[in-house]
């Protein structure tokens, strides 16, 4: 996908009418569509829509979840319980249905394509990350070296981000490396619907 200018044996967007619904061959190596544009071709660029939003979405999701996971986690109390109860307001929506409707709504304010599709993924995505954060941090903010941080005098903000964060990174990457392909998923339902890129 990143060396698609390169790898690219035809333009993807170019229609050859000659051409229509070839089957694979040497020169179309998986065929051509209704208006003769070359799959493979078109594959290779589609990929770099695809990733690009995965990527995207999935750092936006990041520092949502981390930062309502971290406040949450780290708070407890009333914070905990206002975030968690979002949570499950927003989890009890059909995960598509609240897709389609937010890029039918964010259509009429942005125009129709990539952008929409990141903003409603993003909206729609970070309920799992904040789970994960949270949880990771209400078994870690317990450890003896949290409470060693604590009575030396460090703020909160510092041992959030130099004891917690980084020893709840592993779950997460994990976590973010998986949502990746759900993202792209997504999108290409989004786009088999007519709302996509």
């Amino acid at each position: 996908a990143v060396f698609a200018d390169v790898l690219a044996p035809f333009n993807p967007y170019k229609a050859v009418f000659q051409e229509t619904f070839q089957a694979p061959s040497a020169k179309h190596i998986l065929g051509t569509d209704n208006i003769g544009r070359d799959f493979f071709s078109r594959m290779l660029y589609a990929g770099r829509y695809s990733l690009l939003i995965g990527f995207v979405v999935q750092a936006i999701t990041l520092v949502i979840g981390m930062f309502l996971g971290g406040w949450a986690g780290w708070k407890g109390g009333p914070t905990d319980f206002v975030i968690m109860r979002l949570l499950d307001v927003m989890g009890s929506f059909p995960t598509l249905l609240f897709q389609l409707v937010l890029v039918s709504v964010l259509s009429n304010f942005v125009r129709q394509g990539a952008a929409t599709v990141i903003l409603s993924l993003s909206l729609t995505g970070w309920m799992g990350i904040t789970w994960l954060v949270r949880s990771q941090l209400l078994s870690l903010r317990e450890r003896d070296f949290v409470m060693a941080s604590h009575a030396l005098g460090a703020t909160d903000w510092h041992i959030v981000r130099h004891h917690l964060i980084p020893n709840a990174l592993g779950p997460i990457i994990v976590s973010i490396s998986f949502g990746i392909p759900g993202i792209i998923g997504a999108e290409a339902g989004l786009s088999f619907l007519g709302l996509g890129i």
